[in-house]
């Protein structure tokens, strides 16, 4: 069972309520069809600076029993997203709880690039077809210059998530860790025939080969 509670003291998701619960519940339906996940309590809240801009909602996962689904409903955006981007946000999220509560999200480098490399992949087994921007944001010849750089720090505990994955960095592009992990994470299902559905406690060591 996972729990919707919609943060609304503000006011500002009042016109939105309906819309929020109906893109919720049937996001969450479909999404159990194919992942058993269990025992999350989602929160919605306002929070401009933490959404995805192209979307105004973001999410954020800090453990196996909670996700944060951050929006902005002044960001032209939203109401779209609910209808069509929360669905594939929440599946990112959920399969992050879902690593969480088995081998949870990963404290180097190289288990970063795997957790957030299978919940995009995750996205594109819910939305076949589409994979996320965020996911490919590198040309090929980036993704292999970008790799061999990852590769002595795939056991770094210090890796600088925001560098490797937000683009806080001068030397690594804005999401370049999402478009590495979707990479390694697309030459394993290649190799191995499963989906991320039923990689969610796949231990990111098998993984580093694949480098």
């Amino acid at each position: 069972m996972i729990e919707l509670h919609i943060l609304n003291a503000h006011g500002k998701f009042t016109p939105y309520q309906k819309q929020i619960k109906s893109a919720f519940a049937s996001s969450a339906q479909r999404i159990f069809e194919v992942l058993p996940v269990s025992e999350v309590d989602v929160v919605f809240q306002l929070s401009p600076e933490a959404v995805i801009s192209e979307f105004g909602i973001g999410g954020y996962s800090p453990s196996g029993h909670l996700i944060v689904i951050s929006a902005d409903p002044d960001n032209p955006n939203f109401a779209n997203s609910l209808e069509n981007e929360f669905f594939t946000t929440l599946g990112h999220e959920l399969h992050h709880s879902k690593r969480w509560q088995t081998v949870g999200y990963g404290s180097t480098l190289l288990e970063a690039l795997v957790t957030e490399g299978l919940a995009c992949h995750f996205e594109a087994e819910l939305r076949p077809g589409t994979i996320p921007f965020y996911a490919s944001a590198l040309e090929e010849t980036a993704i292999s210059d970008l790799l061999a750089k990852a590769i002595p720090s795939f056991s770094d505990v210090n890796y600088g998530h925001a560098e490797w994955f937000l683009g806080q960095s001068d030397e690594i592009p804005l999401y370049a860790g999402y478009t590495l992990g979707f990479e390694l994470v697309s030459r394993y299902i290649s190799k191995q025939g499963r989906k991320a559905s039923r990689l969610y406690d796949e231990p990111a060591e098998h993984f580093r080969s694949l480098a």
